[in-house]
């Protein structure tokens, strides 16, 4: 199917968008610059196992939501949207596609506008025939949700993002473009792809049970599987869902690479052994165990990174593990997750390329690094968001190398790159880790035995992923962890923290006033204290406390006269007992005390 970039209506939608973003750009620049240690909110362990109610940590510019007056669209509520927004002949409705307008540029699009973006949407709209099979074909009492997932994803091919970010033309700064270009498509096919769907389940008189296959899904459906079993249910699935992703994604490459000739499971081998085996690529037992290195290593890495935070937070929606981790894998997909062991087998091979035969050493590799970065190209491979030493994985897997293919020309350029490469980057002072991450290497060991398809790397992790992300899922429905909601903010409201006055306007949870502490501090001549914390205000009714407990408390709060923090103000400290020369506050800071004997 032909797409193309832009219409007159794209355009104008594309200056619209662009010039908000050009309004925005100075006070993003501003917040990111000058702002960034201004505090915004508190997170507390209540905040961390309760879902993330409630924390700031998500930008979200398009909505707000405001606990009084409910979400705003732009600065607008809903009501002032519903008023506003253009309306279909006769109607009273804001039209949703008039939203999305809204919600693009900040603006409200005049009826002509709302018109042709109609009109483009419906240009849009066609989908292509191997999806409607692709849905036709699947099994009538599989989930709706099932299928629209996979027909989302049999639509993915046409991304004019993802085709122009592989083709590496496409300009950082002009990613957007691409990704409204998608966007618009997405908009246009999915009503008639979620209508084909609707009558193909439930108008060809074949209705039956949805999803029989997740045993989670089917038991919480039933009403009969209480909240303290849920776990079990979902260790069943994740159970089910490890031992098909490997036959599954073995078949997806033997279709994909070798014109759909199969290798026949082998129950005598073990589960990663059994997966190399069914790859077909390479027999010896040296593949075989670097397979089973490679999902070792993969397995999990923490619940934040992109993949097992998907996976977790549609889990959390009590979604099963099959659409939890199909979302998790989709993040796995993005060229910034796990995209990157390819692209870093990419930049050797071209700078093997650019070598022209030269043995690469550490002086030629170090000027090649320099010029490259002055270049404006960035080396893949080398550096994390979390770590701040050489990932320990890339040792593991360096060692597996040296152990086995230690001659190998790319393995032995890339132990070049191990000590040219880092200097380079630390000399710049930008990077706050220049060393290995496991990306560097992983590539490398899969192209040594044959595994050289590129493209299937990724699957190849997810393979591996499955482990932590589903183990993580049994764990959160053990535990009863809630749904999670963490707080999003726009630009305007993280301004507005860089303005105010500590407690000119408490952020809390709840609508209750601000707690006024006053801590009283009793000296003994044992040169101990004893503290007594009085609560006043916002449910606090005065009530006393005391034990070191609260001394923490009230020391966490900064321990000055007037710190505030999350809407809690200390309004007094009082030091009861003689002071001598030696004595000081007892508070972190050293100041706010009054003695008093």
């Amino acid at each position: 199917q032909q797409r193309r970039w832009q219409s007159a209506i794209v355009g104008a939608l594309q200056s619209k968008i662009k010039a908000l973003a050009d309004q925005k750009a100075p006070q993003f620049a501003a917040l990111r610059k000058e702002h960034a240690n201004v505090p915004i909110g508190e997170v507390d362990i209540g905040m961390c196992i309760g879902g993330a109610r409630g924390v700031k940590c998500i930008l979200s510019e398009t909505s707000l939501l405001d606990p009084m007056e409910g979400i705003r669209y732009r600065g607008l509520t809903l009501e002032e949207v519903n008023e506003r927004l253009p309306k279909a002949p006769g109607g009273k409705v804001g039209l949703p596609e008039a939203s999305l307008w809204l919600l693009l540029t900040g603006e409200i699009p005049t009826h002509a506008e709302v018109k042709a973006l109609n009109e483009e949407l419906h240009k849009r709209a066609a989908i292509p025939e191997h999806v409607l099979k692709l849905i036709d074909d699947l099994p009538r009492d599989m989930h709706p949700m099932t299928q629209l997932s996979m027909g989302l994803l049999a639509l993915q091919p046409t991304s004019k993002f993802g085709a122009a970010y592989r083709s590496g033309t496409l300009k950082k700064t002009e990613y957007w473009k691409a990704v409204l270009e998608d966007a618009l498509f997405l908009v246009a096919q999915i009503s008639p792809l979620s209508a084909r769907i609707f009558r193909n389940v439930f108008f060809d008189g074949k209705q039956s049970a949805l999803q029989p296959t997740s045993k989670f899904g089917a038991a919480y459906r039933s009403g009969t599987l209480k909240k303290t079993e849920y776990w079990k249910a979902v260790l069943e699935d994740a159970l089910f869902l490890v031992a098909q992703i490997s036959p599954l994604s073995a078949r997806i490459f033997r279709n994909v690479f070798f014109d759909g000739k199969h290798i026949a499971s082998d129950p005598s081998l073990d589960w990663a052994g059994n997966y190399a085996q069914m790859l077909g690529v390479n027999h010896t037992e040296e593949f075989k165990e670097v397979t089973r290195l490679y999902l070792m290593l993969h397995a999990d890495h923490e619940g934040g990174n992109v993949s097992a935070h998907t996976t977790h937070l549609v889990g959390s929606a009590l979604s099963d593990p099959y659409y939890s981790y199909a979302a998790g894998v989709c993040g796995l997909a993005g060229p910034l997750h796990g995209l990157a062991n390819q692209e870093c087998l990419r930049w050797l091979k071209d700078t093997q390329k650019a070598l022209n035969g030269q043995e690469p050493t550490v002086a030629i590799l170090t000027k090649y690094a320099q010029d490259t970065l002055a270049s404006g190209k960035v080396i893949p491979g080398f550096g994390h968001g979390v770590l701040r030493k050489t990932d320990p994985r890339y040792m593991i897997q360096r060692a597996f190398a040296a152990k086995h293919f230690p001659d190998d020309p790319l393995f032995k350029l890339a132990n070049v790159c191990y000590e040219a490469i880092p200097p380079v980057l630390e000399a710049t002072g930008k990077v706050k880790n220049p060393w290995p991450n496991v990306d560097a290497l992983s590539g490398t060991c899969m192209q040594r035995y044959g595994l050289v398809q590129e493209d299937y790397y990724t699957v190849v992790f997810a393979v591996s992923r499955s482990l932590g992300c589903v183990s993580n899922l049994v764990w959160s429905r053990l535990m009863g962890l809630p749904i999670e909601r963490p707080k999003s903010m726009t630009l305007d409201s993280l301004e507005a923290f860089t303005k105010k006055e500590p407690c000119a306007r408490p952020e809390r949870r709840s609508a209750r006033p601000a707690v006024v502490v006053v801590v009283v501090v009793v000296k003994s001549s044992s040169s101990s204290s004893s503290v007594i914390v009085f609560l006043v205000g916002g449910g606090g009714g005065g009530r006393p406390g005391s034990s070191s407990e609260q001394a923490a408390a009230a020391a966490g709060l900064g321990g000055r006269r007037g710190a505030c923090v999350g809407g809690i103000r200390i309004v007094c400290l009082v030091v009861l007992g003689s002071a001598t020369a030696n004595d000081s506050c007892p508070w972190s800071t050293g100041a706010g005390c009054t003695w008093a004997d």
